[in-house]
């Protein structure tokens, strides 16, 4: 055993996935190197792998005027197991002439060195002839068909509240409203307006029961034209991504809140009267130019999307013994990396896991293996595009098999098994056999096959023994002499019984806060808290949400304050999480308060 034992040692040694360290990248990513004069560009400044980004500076565009920006994304990409996070800020640009035009590069103190992105070089051609519309809207000015009429004049006595209320509001918007569990469904967060108006994002959505995996679609991030109502809004997409539920119920996709502050320009009865008396010519080209007369207003709105509620369904009865969660549709191939091998000496399988669905979610399937091979964990490596409903790509999973002795072995066939949501039904799928050919052990190099046949170096290695023999000898003398005390245990009327440890759900903030991790102590801390309220209420899946994790709180005798004070670390918790890592700073007073309240909520 005690060979075997070693070999093993060795084996875990050599196969030791290696750490790998993503370095920090700065890049300038247009949407296209080609464009005509009358085209706009899409720029996009990426920061990758940053722990912090300060002083973030847009370069002068002296060939392009900028034509909307800056939108902020942020996401997470996962490519050959190699993980990878990235900040960026949008533009959007229109060339001011033709020719090469340079882009330049943006700079950024990141990570407390000053970075610059690198220069890009646009092509700008001739303008085209853009494909008239059918049905302009005015003779002559088809050109703007796509841009919704801002409405922002308020008559003398028109309702500025009600204007707003009918030009402006924020939505959620599922895909789906019954789904199983696994089976992905996108959320899809926008702005609509018809206003001149700023907006800032106040409050995030708590997503709890949903694996949460955003959409990265740069060419997206501009705003669109929808009509609703049968009305044209600038639309705007606030957050996208697909949700990926955990657990069967009914989960409420929370809103999300926005602060608005809109322009408007109240019209008086003079300039009322003026524009009366104006001809059907003037009129048009007042409002072509855009320079109407009144009084400028501002008006402060906070606005919230209404709660969208999605029902997930259990996954059926009857699933296969080789079923482990994957929801999709999915195709499987596997194959021996070498056909032979040595007794002892490890050998790779390779299976890859190709398709459509939860992928982020499948793990390796149990492979069976005959009685004198033994199977180490697999390694894995993925490509999957998240920016598609549902994501795609493929995953491998590398197992090692290392057998014990000489001959020929039949593989078996590994078991896949998958629920299909369009056919809702479980789906099996096979490899074939492979044939591993085992041969004999490969003898030490710096040992002699038979040790009858080499005495020389058997005598050499009796007389090298023979040599230390005094050594060791002296060694045991000196160990035995050096008695240590006898231990005297206690009466045991005296002994003590030592009380289990008590586990700390926030442990892992703790660590954070040591290493001053901001982004994993609000993790932590989060986590920690859901995990004592879990526990206390014995909550189902689909009641892990805030509003009904409180109200049983409070019906179990929770005081007023403590459950306010757990809703408002939740809460702060969710806004700092959904803002860029790069702004998460450590707040060390959160922490006594979170350990209070698992103090009060353990005491219920």
């Amino acid at each position: 055993m005690k060979p075997v034992f070693f070999s093993y040692l060795l084996l875990g040694f050599f196969l030791a996935p290696a750490v790998v360290t993503a370095q920090v990248k700065f890049s300038t990513v247009p949407g296209s190197l080609q464009i005509h004069l009358n085209d706009v560009l899409q720029v996009t400044y990426t920061i990758e792998n940053a722990k912090s980004v300060e002083d973030f500076r847009l370069p002068a565009f002296r060939d392009f005027k900028v034509v909307q920006g800056p939108v902020r994304s942020e996401g997470s990409i996962i490519t050959n197991g190699v993980y990878s996070h990235y900040s960026g800020i949008t533009y959007v640009l229109q060339p001011l002439r033709k020719g090469s035009l340079p882009l330049p590069g943006a700079t950024a103190l990141i990570d407390g060195q000053k970075m610059t992105s690198d220069k890009v070089v646009i092509d700008v051609g001739d303008k085209v002839a853009k494909t008239p519309n059918p049905y302009p809207r005015n003779p002559g000015v088809g050109l703007y068909r796509d841009a919704p009429e801002e409405d922002y004049l308020l008559k003398p006595k028109e309702n500025a509240s009600q204007k707003i209320k009918d030009n402006l509001l924020v939505t959620v918007e599922p895909d789906k409203k019954t789904a199983y569990v696994g089976e992905p469904i996108v959320a899809t967060y926008k702005l609509y307006t018809r206003l001149r108006s700023n907006s800032r994002v106040t409050k995030w959505p708590s997503l709890n029961g949903f694996s949460v995996y955003d959409m990265l679609e740069p060419d997206r991030t501009s705003a669109q034209v929808e009509t609703r109502n049968g009305k044209r809004f600038m639309s705007h997409i606030i957050r996208k991504a697909q949700l990926v539920p955990l657990q069967e119920g009914d989960f409420v996709l929370d809103p999300v809140e926005l602060d608005n502050q809109v322009q408007f320009l109240r019209s008086d009865a003079t300039s009322s009267s003026n524009r009366s008396e104006q001809s059907l010519i003037e009129k048009m080209f007042e409002g072509f130019f855009d320079r109407p007369n009144g009084t400028p207003e501002s008006y402060q709105v906070s606005l919230a999307s209404a709660p969208q509620t999605v029902h997930i369904k259990p996954l059926p009865a009857g699933a296969p013994e080789s079923f482990n969660g994957a929801v999709g549709r999915f195709s499987i191939s596997g194959r021996l990396v070498d056909s032979s091998t040595h007794a002892g000496d490890p050998v790779q399988y390779d299976l890859q896991v190709e398709g459509t669905g939860n992928l982020p979610l499948v793990t390796a399937p149990e492979w069976k293996l005959p009685a004198g091979l033994h199977l180490m964990d697999p390694t894995v490596t993925d490509t999957i595009n998240k920016s598609v409903a549902p994501m795609e790509g493929r995953k491998t999973f590398r197992y090692s098999i290392m057998p014990d002795a000489a001959g020929t072995i039949l593989l078996p066939a590994i078991e896949f098994s998958y629920f299909d949501p369009a056919a809702a039904a479980y789906k099996t799928l096979r490899t074939d056999s492979a044939m591993l050919i085992v041969e004999a052990g490969k003898a030490p190099q710096n040992m002699p096959k038979n040790m009858a046949t080499a005495p020389r170096q058997l005598n050499g290695w009796l007389i090298g023994a023979a040599a230390g023999a005094p050594l060791v000898f002296a060694l045991l003398l000196l160990l035995y002499r050096r008695k240590r005390k006898p231990v005297i245990p206690a009466p045991a009327e005296i002994q003590e019984e030592i009380p289990p440890a008590i586990h700390d759900p926030l442990l892992p903030a703790k660590n954070a806060l040591a290493s001053n991790d901001a982004t994993a102590y609000f993790h932590g801390i989060q986590a920690g808290l859901w995990e004592v309220v879990t526990d206390t209420l014995s909550l189902p899946g689909s009641a892990q949400q805030q509003p009904q994790a409180l109200q049983q709180l409070a019906a179990r005798g929770l005081p007023e304050n403590a459950v306010r004070e757990l809703a408002e670390i939740w809460n702060t918790c969710d806004w700092i999480l959904y803002l860029p890592a790069a702004s998460h700073q450590v707040n060390p007073g959160l922490l006594p308060r979170a350990e209070a309240l698992v103090q009060q909520i353990r005491d219920l």
